[in-house]
């Protein structure tokens, strides 16, 4: 929707019924119904600042590696049956199986080998989890944690870090600042599939980027 709606004068409007509703969390909406509709009647649009993933926009996030094959393993009837318990499912299932191709991250001046990799718009993570705190959806700016998960015990530490919102802060995890990111499979791996906003859209090689607000076309929020 909002690759549709960036460039025009019709503003994104955001009912939450979905899993886990991080967009929702992240901009504060209301939680009841009449509050909701009267912020999406009333509320005042803001532009906001969006990614982009091989040209194509993004709100949150951009996730490789770990967290890009277990959106992929995702079964959308599990997903419709059980909610975040199927990602709960397809976690342990990613952590005890085998592992995938390492990720080579870079900015251009620094780069870094890691197991999970995500960029991130957004302070929130899979729900209420704060994956990034230091990110700010309204401003202008991308955080890259690239999480070195060179084996099983180093995985499950940094989603433990993850639970506790110190995942940035982690032994094991550098964050890139940077606003131009390049992600591919370490050593001529073969492709991965990445995670966009929760869905499961591309695979390995990516280049993200910071869309600024100054920049054409953009995209508005009706926000709190």
């Amino acid at each position: 929707v909002a690759n549709g709606l960036a460039g025009s004068k019709v503003p994104l409007g955001v009912i939450p019924t979905g899993t886990a509703n991080v967009l929702a969390i992240e901009i504060g909406l209301p939680r009841t119904s009449d509050a909701l509709g009267a912020l999406l009647l009333n509320g005042r649009p803001r532009q906001i600042c969006a990614g982009r993933v091989n040209k194509r926009f993004f709100l949150l996030w951009v996730g490789a590696g770990f967290d890009g094959r277990l959106v992929h393993a995702i079964d959308p009837a599990m997903k419709r049956r059980f909610g975040k318990l199927a990602f709960v499912w397809a976690g342990i299932k990613q952590v005890f199986g085998k592992s995938g191709p390492r990720l080579e991250v870079s900015d251009g001046s620094q780069s870094y080998e890691c197991g999970w990799a995500v960029v991130a718009n957004a302070e929130h993570y899979a729900g209420a989890y704060s994956l990034a705190p230091s990110a700010r959806f309204d401003a202008v700016g991308l955080k890259t944690l690239c999480v070195s998960a060179r084996n099983r015990a180093s995985l499950v530490l940094a989603l433990l870090g993850l639970a506790l919102g110190r995942l940035e802060k982690m032994p094991g995890v550098n964050v890139l600042t940077s606003n131009a990111i390049t992600i591919r499979p370490a050593d001529g791996q073969g492709p991965d599939p990445v995670q966009v906003d929760g869905d499961d859209l591309f695979t390995l090689p990516i280049e993200v980027e910071c869309w600024d607000v100054s920049k054409a076309p953009q995209i508005r929020l009706v926000m709190p």
